[in-house]
């Protein structure tokens, strides 16, 4: 439906946005260090570590047994899971613009003293292509940890809608 369109779209950006924001954020930092080291392979590393147990289901398994099974994945979440496949590249688009206009401007290619932000780009671009070809191999072994939706039961149905009832004979009462 149109709805679905503008979820799953929704969906989408704030996956590319926060990917997006984590690499500007390893970028800012390495411009406003004048030490050149090899100290970005910390948040690089420890976020594709992070994203592909993410993606294999371990955060919702940890979720559904500290709330008891109230937890589960839904379906935006699910889809979160499978648009990070493809909407981790888009922030590499922005800096090959950055590049080609510098060039076009006849400047180098990298700020002069930076030359490790190039190295943070190809890092940042391996791990992405690591994350997914991992996540891939993961999910061909069907190793996935999601735990399952819970079922309502025909008297929880019941009971809910009882108190749905309750609530909106309450809320006419009151208005």
């Amino acid at each position: 439906s149109n709805q679905a369109i503008l979820v799953s779209t929704q969906i989408c950006f704030v996956h590319c946005m926060a990917e997006g924001a984590r690499m500007t954020l390893i970028l800012a930092a390495m411009s406003h260090e004048g030490n050149q080291n090899f100290e970005f392979l910390v948040p690089i590393v420890s976020g594709m570590v992070w994203n592909i147990a993410v993606r294999a289901g371990m955060l919702d398994r940890a979720l559904a047994i500290v709330t008891c099974g109230r937890r589960t994945p839904t379906r935006c979440s699910l889809l979160l899971q499978e648009v990070k496949y493809c909407m981790g590249y888009p922030r590499f688009f922005v800096l090959l613009a950055v590049v080609l206009a510098r060039v076009c401007a006849r400047n180098p290619v990298l700020p002069c003293d930076h030359e490790n932000m190039g190295l943070a780009v190809l890092a940042l671009f391996l791990a992405e292509v690591v994350e997914d070809l991992i996540s891939y191999l993961l999910e061909w072994l069907d190793f996935k940890v999601h735990p399952k939706r819970r079922q309502v039961t025909e008297e929880e149905f019941e009971m809910m809608a009882r108190a749905q009832l309750r609530f909106s004979l309450g809320s006419d009462e009151a208005s």
